[in-house]
């Protein structure tokens, strides 16, 4: 949720002395831990992140890795797992240990593009005749497939005027624009410039 969100930035959730996850950041790319590999059961039990934010968020458990990211950055890769999924367990390692060479060459492909992405992911979901709409931080519309250009002039369910995108009916529309302001409000640095709502 969004308040789990603002509340592990607010906490210093990078911060290894304060979240014990936060430790993957010192480890080695394309290493795969769980809670277990940084952090022994009693600790945890300590810890204000897991008591107070992970917990209550039902994400005790996680499977994540560092992986090298553009200009000597690290991009972290997370999968939150439930109380029902209970602890890391090596089947699920090895599955996405699996992943994470396919996500670092994304990745790598994504930081060569910049500045082109745009054309490319319309152009993507247009081949997957997804009608899809390209939003800004802001939630202004920047781009759309062909398909979404044409169904957004029949006019039918949505329309777009002045790049902002609005559901016809009243309680709809409602609906679409909490949907893109939670979509438009990630805040933990760096700040994501952009990002995309797909409507099918």
């Amino acid at each position: 949720p969004a308040e789990a969100l603002s509340e592990f930035e607010q906490r210093g959730g990078i911060d290894p002395s304060l979240n014990p996850r936060a430790k993957l950041l010192s480890r080695p790319y394309f290493e795969t831990l769980g809670d277990n590999d940084v952090m022994c059961a009693e600790e945890r039990s300590r810890s204000p992140f897991y008591t107070e934010l992970f917990g209550p968020a039902d994400a005790p458990f996680v499977c994540m890795a560092r992986l090298p990211g553009p200009g000597g950055a690290s991009t972290v890769v997370v999968s939150l797992r439930s109380a029902s999924a209970g602890h890391l367990v090596e089947e699920d390692r090895l599955r996405f240990a699996m992943l994470l060479p396919h996500l670092a060459a994304a990745i790598r492909l994504q930081a060569r593009l910049d500045g082109h992405g745009q054309s490319l992911v319309t152009d993507a979901l247009e081949a997957a005749k997804l009608p899809a709409f390209l939003l800004s931080a802001t939630g202004s519309v920047v781009g759309l497939t062909p398909s979404a250009e044409t169904f957004a002039a029949r006019g039918a369910v949505l329309h777009l005027r002045g790049r902002k995108l609005r559901a016809l009916d009243r309680r709809s529309d409602e609906q679409l624009q909490a949907v893109i302001r939670r979509a438009c409000c990630w805040s933990l640095e760096p700040a994501a410039s952009s990002t995309s709502v797909v409507l099918q």
